[in-house]
């Protein structure tokens, strides 16, 4: 019997032994590599990373799975929701140069008024809007926010029957949509001459500033106020003040042009199921941009140390001003950006064969993001959440490992196959962490 305790005791000393001598770098690859090769995600994207440093940045699987093109960190893709962030920076971008003032009526600054029929004398501000509580309900109208110039074609390749019908359903009508303005949708859902004008389908009887109700077209109507107050394109503000900026030159909104002949965008999967990646979203300020893992880091990046001490884009109060609670802390919404937990900021996006994530701890300064090409069943979802599970571990583990390594990776300087070599101070750290294991375990034996 104690023989055999002694066998146990020595596979687990070996197999902390086989952990613990991995650099973080290796096992959090080993570990991602492991989860595409047994799921269903054909193709992602991650990366951790701080204010100056990016401590991981890797791609998984294809971009393309019939023609096995693989998805590199270059690999550009739709993000989603994700992009309300950059609308987060806008608005408070236009705040700060005194174009607009969140206690305002949005009537003030939009092209058509937005009135909620179903409660009298009601004013929705600026800052209902940039906290999804307005009174508005979620848009049965969404699904007509999204035209394909390349038509979907049903194939019946579903393992699920409920999947089948959706798709037999949907299929047809999502192919009859036709693009219109932004004005104009947001004109015929909430204009009383509107086609689409239904009150109760459209408003609720909440008075603004009660009830959070997520809604693309909250953040929507803020791209069309900051456009008419700046005089310029939602589109051209964005460019100036945060793209140019930053030099995010592989970030676009998705009907602008891209240069396929440096930059590889990616085929999404709905379902398994590929989907044309050239579709557009009318909505495009809550969900339209599309961009790499590289731009995004950067990105994300430049919000952490504006949040600490501000930079070119907004001073370190507008920062913490928009990455605090709004109206009530249950709600866990900043301006446009949720929270994740307490301190974690940031936004997830889904749309049509596409999944992301973006986010932040405040207290520590680490992040982390996920871009995927896939999307649409349960399966994918759990992947995904495993995924995030398992990058938000390793946020604290290279925070740890940073505190004794001066060795940092700045994402300007980054190559995305470069592989960060463990120091000797980290070596000291996980020889230190082994030996007080390695201690326990044989005074549990004795």
């Amino acid at each position: 019997m104690s023989g055999r305790v002694v066998w146990i005791g020595l596979l687990c000393v070996l197999f902390m032994f086989k952990v613990n001598g991995q650099n973080l770098t290796d096992s959090l690859d080993h570990a991602l590599r492991r989860m595409w090769e047994h799921g269903q995600v054909v193709g992602f994207s991650v990366s951790i990373f701080s204010e100056d440093s990016v401590y991981f940045m890797k791609a998984y699987g294809y971009s393309d799975r019939h023609e096995k093109i693989p998805y590199r960190p270059e690999t550009v893709q739709k993000i989603a929701s994700v992009s309300k962030l950059f609308l987060g920076v806008a608005l408070m971008k236009a705040r700060a140069m005194g174009l607009i003032d969140f206690s305002d009526d949005v009537n003030k600054y939009l092209p058509f008024p937005l009135v909620n029929p179903r409660i009298k004398h009601s004013k929705i501000t600026v800052l209902h809007l940039a906290t999804h509580t307005s009174g508005m309900r979620k848009s049965v109208f969404d699904y007509k926010a999204l035209y394909f110039p390349t038509k979907l074609k049903f194939k019946f390749r579903l393992k699920s029957g409920l999947h089948n019908f959706v798709y037999l359903f949907l299929v047809p009508v999502l192919n009859l949509n036709k693009y219109v303005s932004l004005r104009q949708f947001l004109y015929d859902i909430y204009s009383p001459n509107g086609k689409w004008y239904y009150p109760k389908l459209n408003f609720t009887r909440y008075e603004p500033g009660q009830h959070w109700i997520y809604n693309n077209d909250d953040a929507s109507f803020l791209a069309l106020a900051i456009s008419k107050v700046s005089n310029m394109s939602y589109v051209e503000f964005v460019r100036k003040y945060i793209f140019e900026p930053l030099n995010l030159k592989n970030t676009r909104f998705d009907f602008e042009p891209l240069d396929t002949n440096q930059t590889q965008k990616s085929c999404l999967y709905h379902f398994g199921i590929e989907v044309p990646n050239d579709y557009l979203l009318v909505l495009y300020p809550a969900g339209g941009i599309e961009t790499n893992i590289i731009d995004l880091t950067k990105f994300m990046q430049a919000m952490i140390g504006g949040y600490r001490h501000g930079n070119e884009i907004l001073t370190k109060q507008d920062y913490q001003f928009m990455l605090k609670p709004q109206i009530k802390k249950h709600f866990h919404q900043g301006i446009l950006w949720r929270f994740r937990d307490k301190t974690w900021v940031g936004h997830r996006g889904d749309i049509a064969g596409a999944t992301t994530f973006a986010y932040f701890d405040k207290r520590t300064g680490m992040g982390y993001i996920l871009l995927s090409n896939s999307a649409g069943t349960k399966a994918i979802e759990s992947e995904h959440q495993q995924i995030i599970s398992l990058l938000r571990t390793y946020c604290v583990k290279f925070y740890g490992a940073s505190k004794l390594d001066s060795m940092k990776l700045s994402a300007k300087n980054f190559l995305p196959n470069q592989v960060m070599e463990a120091s000797h101070a980290k070596r000291r750290f996980f020889i230190a962490r082994f030996l007080a294991k390695l201690r326990k375990i044989f005074k549990w034996l004795l």
